[in-house]
């Protein structure tokens, strides 16, 4: 009977997901845009597409799952998100593809200095200044530290940074994570206090950080510099055991998200390895005024032919904070319009979904050999 109650739900799913779209409106109903498919997940366009961080207003639509209607919807709404069902075939020269996080790596070279180097000058400075304000860190294999990692760091950490947006990982992947060979916990002191911790595991010569968290998600430990510390020990600890680099795991695909802008501060870079978190299809329509007000807002990191990752900006490269090994992975970059023009040719334009060529220039990165200077800032909100 179990069996059957679990067909008949997939079978359901499936059903509503192809044939019942959702209207997301702001909570005065200002801003709306669609969402085919799945609407119930974790969806960030209600923050990046709204702005607002309210519980949305969401009106359920049947319809025939038709592509027509679909255009339709992008011309009224400006926003179609295509989540979790596979966008028809008529669509896929139409949307834009977008991945739900993108993967951030740092390129360790064997001299730790010459990494060094490569880091905004302002990160240099917090690192020295971890060991006089008392900072200090051990690694430790102990499964038995799991719970109270969870309890005390983790899990408080995520819902203070993220609120509703956080992606919390249950009790028992954080126990497993403890158990995969390889694995360990790089503890951080403040002045022989443990206020930080993150689980980390080498695989093979790259050191992947997975779980981390502050005591409590306490502001004032953020505001001490507790991020700061627990990168640069995962950093050292990876140099230690002669990785050639460090997996920083996902990262919402917006230049303008704080956990993006911090990442990158660190000479992280895009990871061109075949990703698991999946993408989203937009289908827009910068015609309407909330989508290009949305697309002026948002630096948007998608992909182009053959999975290649590009830019879509309001802004030029130099104006984004990025350092220059985040730029060199990045195949081309589209500078936003304001309005439609004809003057674009297939080449140069060919990454980007038909109906937003005419509405991006292509902006050359051949010209990008500064590395700008940051703001002092620790990890973001």
């Amino acid at each position: 009977m179990r069996k059957f109650y679990n067909s008949c739900k997939t079978l359901w799913a499936r059903v509503r997901f192809r044939f019942n779209y959702s209207v997301i409106s702001d909570s005065e109903g200002k801003g709306n845009f669609v969402v085919l498919g799945n609407a119930s997940g974790r969806n960030p366009y209600c923050r990046t597409y709204l702005s607002q961080r309210d519980q949305p207003r969401v009106r359920q639509v049947w319809y025939g799952g038709d592509i027509e209607t679909a255009e339709k919807l992008s011309r009224k709404y400006g926003l179609v998100v295509i989540s979790e069902i596979a966008a028809p075939a008529k669509l896929l020269d139409k949307v834009l593809h977008v991945p739900n996080f993108v993967s951030l790596i740092i390129r360790l070279p064997a001299d730790l200095p010459a990494y060094l180097m490569s880091i905004s000058s302002t990160t240099r400075y917090n690192i020295k200044q971890l060991e006089k304000k008392g900072f200090t860190y051990e690694t430790l294999a102990d499964p038995s530290w799991a719970g109270c990692f969870y309890k005390q760091y983790y899990k408080p950490t995520m819902l203070k940074s993220h609120g509703d947006e956080a992606c919390i990982l249950p009790p028992d992947v954080i126990r497993e994570r403890f158990a995969k060979p390889r694995a360990e916990l790089v503890k951080v002191h403040l002045n022989g206090v443990c206020v930080a911790a993150g689980i980390n595991q080498q695989i093979g010569d790259s050191y992947h950080f997975q779980s981390f968290g502050w005591y409590n998600g306490d502001a004032e430990l953020r505001k001490a510099g507790v991020v700061t510390a627990i990168y640069w020990y995962t950093i050292l600890r990876a140099h230690d055991l002669k990785c050639t680099n460090v997996n920083l795991g996902g990262t919402p695909p917006y230049l303008e998200n704080g956990v993006m802008h911090f990442k990158t501060r660190w000479a992280a870079t895009l990871c061109k390895e075949p990703s698991s978190h999946g993408y989203r299809d937009l289908l827009l329509n910068p015609a309407n005024a909330h989508c290009h007000d949305f697309l002026k807002r948002n630096s948007i990191v998608a992909y182009g032919e053959d999975n290649c990752f590009i830019v879509l900006s309001s802004k030029l490269p130099e104006a984004c904070d990025l350092q220059e090994t985040f730029l060199k992975d990045v195949e081309a970059w589209y500078l936003l319009r304001n309005e439609k023009g004809n003057d674009w040719d297939s080449a140069s334009h060919r990454h980007l979904p038909v109906q937003l060529r005419g509405w991006y220039d292509r902006i050359s990165l051949s010209y990008i050999n500064k590395v700008p200077e940051y703001e002092m800032m620790d990890y973001p909100e």
